[in-house]
């Protein structure tokens, strides 16, 4: 008689290796400590997925689901073929990071309303953080995997960021943003100030009190305290 799967154990699966991949990265997470973390044998864990790259690819897919995660029609999940891990991933980076009011402010040559246009742009960048979080920060410690180290750096990384720089560069052109010797590292510092406390600060070792809604807005005014120009703060 085939063994009964407990209908809860898929779901407890995945977050431990979430939180096991995300604290080790990928060399260093062993499926023994993944199992033992679960509560089954290492055998056991090979009736829910064929390997490692299949465990990592679910949780990546998973990685900022709240609901419980269903257990598949089929096990044990399947070894994406070699290259299909960052293919996948590359798709789902292409569904998620969708910089909408971004792209839409790049095709004009200034803001009619700098201080609302440069808020939507942070607003969306951080809500686009905050709400993938747990993947981007799975991905990043991971980007030890021989196939997600390139991606995280080109795909991952680049656009959004090529991206704020660009925009960045040229409000200040049109004299809307507070003109500085080097654009791309304003929009840097606008970048990894929002990635702090977007995403960074849940895996803070003594993070501050905070209040996630108000933050963001206190997070985001300051930003544009920093980049608008003398007369555009004057005007709000």
């Amino acid at each position: 008689m085939p063994r009964k799967i407990p209908p809860d154990r898929f779901d407890d699966l995945i977050r431990c290796a979430t939180e096991a991949f995300t604290a080790q990265g990928y060399r260093l997470t062993q499926m023994s400590g993944i199992a033992e973390a679960v509560g089954v044998s290492k055998a056991t864990l090979y009736l829910y997925v064929e390997s490692k790259d299949a465990l990592l690819w679910l949780c990546l897919e998973h990685a900022d689901r709240s609901a419980k995660i269903p257990k598949p029609d089929r096990l044990p999940v399947a070894t994406p073929p070699p290259g299909s891990l960052a293919d996948r991933v590359a798709m789902r980076i292409r569904q998620v990071a969708r910089f909408e009011v971004l792209s839409t402010a790049l095709t004009k040559p200034r803001a009619a309303d700098i201080r609302s246009e440069l808020r939507a742009v942070l607003e969306e960048l951080y809500s686009l953080m905050e709400d993938n979080c747990r993947s981007i920060r799975l991905l990043e410690r991971c980007s030890d995997h021989p196939e997600l180290g390139p991606l995280w750096q080109l795909t991952a990384r680049g656009p959004g960021r090529g991206d704020l720089a660009r925009y960045v560069e040229a409000r200040m052109r049109a004299g809307q943003l507070r003109s500085v010797e080097n654009p791309g590292l304003a929009a840097r510092i606008a970048l990894e100030t929002v990635a702090t406390w977007a995403m960074h600060i849940k895996w803070d070792r003594a993070p501050e009190s905070y209040e996630p809604k108000s933050t963001k807005a206190a997070v985001i005014e300051q930003i544009c305290r920093g980049l608008l120009a003398d007369r555009e703060l004057g005007a709000g």
